[in-house]
């Protein structure tokens, strides 16, 4: 009789699977925690198994793996799985030939999540000086503190509305994160209570690919 033992771990999260003894394995799935992978971006999963490499076999339910280290993987899931779940099966090859699935484990799929803009590093709407604006002129981007994948993101373009009085002014467009000297010079010049608004902001990762964000970031000049 042999007991198997495998681990998946994905995202720092754990599942433990638990084959039975006896003639016919049964594998027994205890979720520690609530299991997700993102889709568009590689997703790091560790497979621990006393099952010698050539007889373990893995269903990645749809997903892509690529195998980066000792039984250690990339998996890309497809953005079109955003909002479902698969299903990780592992399996051995038994001495008559025959697969006998020893692990499995259900995954949903989340896609990543949109990132919160600032103003320099920290920045965001309400009342602000125009000296703390003019401290860092530029916009940034943020990822949710729960997301534990480091996304390095690069502002490509966005746009800048100075509203006066209830009235909106030209958009001004802007190229990278810098704020140009057009806006720079608005803000020294603008009235206290004049809004500041920095929407259609795109953004570049060469692992999440590129995105624009719609919702706008608004300042009230103090």
């Amino acid at each position: 009789m042999r007991q198997y033992k495998i681990v998946i771990l994905s995202m720092g999260l754990m599942i433990s699977a638990l084959s039975l003894f006896g003639q016919k394995t049964a594998a027994v799935v205890t979720v520690k925690n609530v299991n997700v992978l993102y889709a568009g971006i590689p997703n790091s999963v560790s497979i621990e198994s006393s099952v010698s490499p050539e007889k373990l076999f893995i269903s990645w339910g749809g997903a892509i793996a690529k195998e980066i280290g000792n039984r250690e993987y990339e998996v890309d899931v497809p953005a079109s799985l955003a909002g479902k779940e698969i299903i990780i099966s592992i399996s051995e090859k038994l001495e008559n030939g025959e697969m006998q699935q020893i692990g499995s484990s259900t995954f949903r799929i989340k896609p990543v999540p949109e990132p919160t803009i600032v103003i320099g590093e920290d920045v965001n709407s309400g009342k602000q000086g125009k000296d703390v604006l003019l401290a860092s002129p530029f916009v940034s981007v943020k990822m949710p503190p729960d997301f534990i994948y480091e996304l390095n993101w690069q502002v490509v373009s966005y746009s800048v509305t100075f509203v006066r009085n209830g009235t909106e002014e030209a958009t001004i467009s802007v190229n990278g994160a810098k704020f140009n000297e057009k806006v720079i010079e608005k803000i020294r010049n603008a009235p206290s209570g004049t809004i500041v608004e920095f929407s259609d902001i795109r953004i570049q990762s060469n692992i999440a690919g590129s995105r624009t964000i719609v919702r706008p970031l608004a300042v009230r000049l103090r």
